[in-house]
């Protein structure tokens, strides 16, 4: 049972980590577009509650995508045998969905991501 917690413990974790990522990037798009385009603002906000609902932990490891042993039920793809708990959360096919939502918003936008991200990003240091 510990063995299962320690799981689900760690991989909860770095969920958390590439979520709030999101939610970060989210957050600051609506803050973007609130007072300035009525429009946008609404749409960004519609996106952000939404990705609130579907990126919630409970939902991210429930019984759909996580086993009672805290073992993930996704394949993880181009990692060695043992893949990191980052590299399985990155890969969790909610957060993937949300990952790409948040590139392509960004994009559209013309913001680079990647240059916020060397000032503010994610903590880059290995989590297992």
């Amino acid at each position: 049972m510990q063995e299962g917690f320690d799981e689900g413990y760690s991989l909860g974790a770095n969920l958390g980590i590439r979520v709030g990522y999101i939610l970060g990037v989210l957050q600051g798009l609506v803050a973007a577009w609130k007072g300035s385009n009525d429009d946008l603002f609404k749409d960004t906000k519609k996106v952000h509650d939404t990705a609130q609902k579907e990126l919630a932990i409970q939902e991210l490891l429930s019984q759909q995508w996580v086993t009672e042993e805290g073992i993930w039920n996704w394949e993880v793809h181009g990692v060695e045998e043992d893949p990191t708990f980052r590299e399985v959360s990155e890969q969790h096919p909610v957060v993937q969905k949300w990952t790409a939502t948040v590139e392509s918003m960004a994009a559209q936008w013309g913001i680079d991501l990647k240059a916020v991200e060397k000032v503010h990003g994610p903590n880059d240091e290995e989590q297992s």
